[in-house]
């Protein structure tokens, strides 16, 4: 199954064809301070492992949850996934996503964005997509703002990373 975004833009299942692309651009450390659960260094065995997980979870659930972010010149240059944080059945989910350094401020996210959300009120049955962003992150907070996505609280200690507590913002998409 393919969704497509634009023209050059478009949403493919994860599979191990995207293993190089993916060490290559999530070892990063912008993308590593900017995430919750991408290790750093990221190395082809964690690419590896993690599209065998995702394929095989995948498999059982026969629902892709995570997407790669494929253009046209240049293949995977990010990613989205769903996370099922309330069950595969609930009427709500949770987004997360990343793009490629050299890909940043061009607009992408938040056409991917629109689009995939419109695709899961439509076809997965979700009524709100949840985003929680890390309070520094005020990048990742424009891209759902100009997606569609409203703000809809302040989470004190959210999340640990690198053994501190992190604030995050919690933004919505409702149908």
């Amino acid at each position: 199954m393919k969704i497509t975004i634009t023209n050059e833009l478009s949403l493919e299942p994860i599979n191990l064809d995207h293993k190089e692309a993916l060490a290559y651009y999530l070892n990063d450390i912008d993308i590593f301070n900017n995430t919750l659960k991408i290790p750093y260094p990221y190395t082809l065995q964690n690419a590896e492992d993690w599209i065998q997980q995702v394929m095989k979870l995948e498999s059982l659930q026969s629902l892709t949850n995570n997407w790669a972010i494929v253009q046209k010149n240049n293949g995977l240059i990010g990613g989205l996934g769903l996370h099922q944080m309330y069950g595969p059945d609930s009427h709500k989910d949770e987004i997360g996503y990343w793009v490629a350094k050299p890909f940043w401020n061009n607009g992408i996210m938040t056409q991917v964005l629109r689009v995939f959300c419109e695709y899961c009120f439509e076809h997965r049955e979700l009524s709100r997509i949840e985003a929680g962003v890390f309070n520094f992150n005020k990048a990742s907070m424009r891209v759902l703002e100009k997606a569609g996505f409203k703000k809809e609280g302040y989470l004190k200690k959210c999340f640990i990373k690198n053994g501190r507590y992190i604030d995050s913002v919690l933004y919505a998409n409702v149908l």
